[in-house]
């Protein structure tokens, strides 16, 4: 219930935060759209390559063949790219909101642009890292799955506070990632095993999004006309886009809020001293 109770309130705190500033929400649906188009165009020069070189059209993107294993980095590659810049975006843009300054699209992509380079240099970090546990997972056998699971939760965890940093300081994405490291065990110490989020609260006010985005295709492949049933598709695409990006930008603005307790003490108005430094659980604790 305390794990409930915390969830809900962090996700008012950031929900207040993101109805005083609605173009917090274009970051990420920017970015959906974004990654579409690069997955999109990646996806198709590649399989336009292997045409022209006479290759297996039918080669699953994965690490088992040459070829789709090449794609699939550039896919994974372009969206980290992607996803890190606008989160780098919707960062600097929320540091200005709970510093009362102003806070638009173009101030977040501003701060974006200006690190550009260690946000590359990042992504291709994050890739690598990402490609290797994923190599592990899939040709490891059961004990790689709990090697890759151990894995991914240390370099979620050490890696939590890199967007902040690089949004706030001009530093290269080995630097950002040490400073994370440090930050994250200065303040909730080594022996956590998560957070607790706003996850649930993110969930509920996404559900009846997609819950409407179901019945709207529905019914739109009920009357079987083709035009009828594009327009549902298209508009419960726009549903489940907006419940996303929903989610992701009340994850940000928290992820955000930690970040600015972290560094300063500072707890942004609106958030329960509480529940922000109580964010991650101890190992052996029962919330």
């Amino acid at each position: 219930m305390e794990r409930i109770r915390r969830s809900w309130e962090l996700g008012k705190a950031s929900w207040s935060i993101m109805m005083a500033n609605r173009q917090l929400l274009l970051f990420p649906l920017i970015a959906t759209i974004a990654l579409l188009i690069s997955s999109a165009a990646i996806g198709g020069m590649g399989w336009g390559v292997i045409y022209a070189l006479g290759l297996d059209l039918s080669m699953e993107l994965s690490t088992d063949n040459v070829p789709g294993a090449i794609v699939l980095v550039l896919i994974s590659l372009a969206g980290s790219i992607v996803t890190i810049y606008f989160n780098t975006a919707l960062t600097g843009a929320v540091l200005r909101q709970i510093d009362g300054q102003t806070a638009t699209l173009n101030d977040g992509l501003a701060v974006a642009n200006s690190r550009k380079r260690a946000i590359i240099g990042w992504a291709l970090l994050v890739t690598t890292v990402g490609l290797l546990l994923a190599v592990i997972r899939d040709k490891g056998g059961v004990a790689g799955r709990v090697v890759a699971w151990i894995g991914d939760i240390a370099w979620t965890l050490a890696t939590f506070f890199v967007v902040p940093i690089l949004a706030t300081h001009n530093i290269g994405p080995i630097d950002a990632l040490k400073e994370s490291g440090k930050l994250f065990k200065r303040t909730w110490g080594e022996q956590v095993v998560g957070n607790a989020g706003i996850g649930l609260f993110s969930f509920i006010i996404g559900l009846p999004l997609v819950v409407v985005a179901v019945i709207v295709a529905g019914l739109g492949f009920a009357t079987g006309s083709i035009p009828v049933i594009v327009v549902t598709l298209i508009i419960a695409g726009l549903l489940i886009g907006l419940a996303v990006a929903i989610g992701s930008t009340l994850s940000g603005i928290y992820r955000t809020v930690l970040y600015r307790w972290a560094t300063s003490g500072e707890v942004a108005s609106g958030f329960p001293q509480e529940s922000v430094s109580g964010a991650f659980v101890p190992k052996g604790a029962r919330i």
